[in-house]
């Protein structure tokens, strides 16, 4: 990575299926999610990732078209089995049946999740 937090890829004039449509591609590293999607409201970048609870501002951006992916990501809520607190299996298993799993899903992903069944 360069100084200034870019890569530069170049085609590979040996590739086994001829010649790419590209030249080449710059990648940029962002400190923050907040810093790339400045950068692509400001036309400074062509993509960017979007946190789901900034998807419905980022549509309403002149010039941006937002594109929505599945991705296999997920988020874990784990009990602490050292904690002598935790040691009950079925408090466990209760603290599990407990959780409202699409009120957080909906309120993090802000609609762009589902709810994992079983293990993963």
């Amino acid at each position: 990575m360069a100084r200034d937090g870019q890569f530069v890829l170049r085609t590979n004039a040996h590739y086994f299926l001829g010649n790419s449509h590209l030249t080449g591609l710059k990648l940029r590293v962002y400190p923050t999610p907040r810093a790339a999607l400045i950068a692509l409201r400001a036309g400074k970048v062509d993509m960017a990732p979007v946190p789901p609870i900034d998807a419905s501002a980022v549509a309403t951006w002149p010039k941006v078209r937002l594109s929505t992916t599945t991705a296999p990501d997920y988020l874990m809520v784990g009990w602490n089995f050292t904690d002598t607190l935790f040691s009950s299996p079925m408090l466990r298993q209760a603290l599990g049946y407990a959780v409202n799993r699409p009120a957080i899903v909906a309120s993090t992903l802000a609609g762009y999740g589902i709810v994992a069944q079983g293990m993963l």
